[in-house]
């Protein structure tokens, strides 16, 4: 049956490719209890990459005090550092996301939007609620063209999706896209309640 908690493998592949290439490399680190401690610090230190760049883009693109603050406030918040290490869909969109808004900041528009379609497709289907209005207020600035919206939003979020689905499909030994049934479970079937 198809829960809501029903989580992608891709999410944690990159990571874990990383880990454990790190625990392969000495007898210290070849417990799985090293390898989950070796695991969460390469998916923090992708986290705090994401967090500085978005700062650095804010540095440069409004002010240094502006970054100054965004960083203190982040930083005091003990929720993005409990999370930032925890290998769930919901971090691994925030890096995505993060990454996204500096290139938003930046005026990046191809980047950033194929890492909202990564974020969207693969992660996190609701986060078109958090982005649909950034974008539209880039079409309504003119720093957006609807056709450029098309032409790179489309290809890239069927590209994370077949992405999606090769590799989910490898891990669940079915076809899936695991996004696709959490939001036809949660908004179609109407059942997010159980």
């Amino acid at each position: 049956t198809t829960t809501t908690t029903t989580t992608s493998p891709s999410t944690p592949t990159v990571t874990a490719v990383l880990a454990a290439a790190c625990t392969a490399s000495g007898s210290a680190l070849s417990s799985r209890l090293a390898g989950l401690y070796v695991m969460r610090l390469v998916l923090s230190a992708f986290g705090l990459h994401a967090l500085f760049r978005l700062a650095q883009a804010v540095s440069d693109e409004v002010s240094p005090r502006v970054a100054g603050w965004f960083l203190l406030f982040t930083t005091l918040q003990f929720h993005f550092f409990f999370y930032l290490g925890r290998p769930l869909p919901n971090t691994f969109a925030l890096v995505l996301v993060m990454h996204a808004l500096a290139a938003l900041v930046r005026r990046h528009t191809a980047r950033m939007l194929v890492l909202i379609a990564a974020a969207v497709a693969v992660f996190r289907a609701e986060l078109v609620l958090f982005f649909g209005p950034l974008l539209l207020c880039e079409l309504v600035r003119g720093r957006l063209s609807f056709l450029r919206l098309l032409a790179t939003g489309i290809p890239a979020g069927l590209a994370c999706i077949g992405l999606s689905v090769v590799v989910d499909s490898w891990f669940w030994r079915r076809t899936l896209w695991p996004e696709g049934e959490v939001l036809y479970f949660n908004t179609v079937l109407n059942r997010s309640h159980e």
